[in-house]
């Protein structure tokens, strides 16, 4: 296990990463949350928003692709796109469930007005983070923020 720490670690530095570990760096310090359940929150809602899933349509192709080609892999449904993003999505929250994860920031027990008062402060702090640069799509403020809010009632 320290071997394959620390090999993830160089992977890691090298990577950037992501949103996705700059929103669990700020989700988790924030709220005592351990960074490795912070980031299998956040994963499902991250993979959506990186794809560009909206209104039953797929935005980011080339990132979506990806995805697809990883629930392929892992033996998920993936007969388009579209299926093989949600079917990531799902699997992972479906995985969370066993490992007694909880699959949104609600369930994890922080109450909606502790969140809505850091929900800012939070943001701020993820666009700080070195990691965002590595993210395969450009954020902003707001995405972030409706990213959070859609982290945090799993809707």
């Amino acid at each position: 296990m320290h071997d394959a720490s620390c090999m993830a670690g160089i992977a890691f530095t090298n990577s950037s990463l992501g949103i996705n570990h700059s929103l669990a760096h700020a989700v988790g310090a924030k709220f005592k949350l351990s960074h490795g359940k912070s980031n299998a929150i956040l994963l499902p809602y991250v993979i959506g928003y990186n794809s560009g899933l909206r209104s039953n349509s797929i935005e980011k192709v080339e990132v979506a692709e990806r995805y697809t080609q990883i629930s392929k892999s892992l033996g998920l449904p993936s007969s388009n796109v579209m299926e093989g993003v949600i079917s990531l999505m799902e699997a992972i929250k479906v995985l969370n469930r066993e490992m007694n994860i909880p699959i949104t920031i609600e369930k994890a027990g922080i109450s909606k007005i502790e969140f809505e008062d850091s929900l800012i402060d939070m943001v701020d702090g993820s666009l700080k983070d070195i990691c965002t640069a590595g993210n395969p799509i450009k954020t902003n403020k707001d995405d972030l923020i409706n990213l959070l809010r859609l982290a945090y009632r799993g809707e």
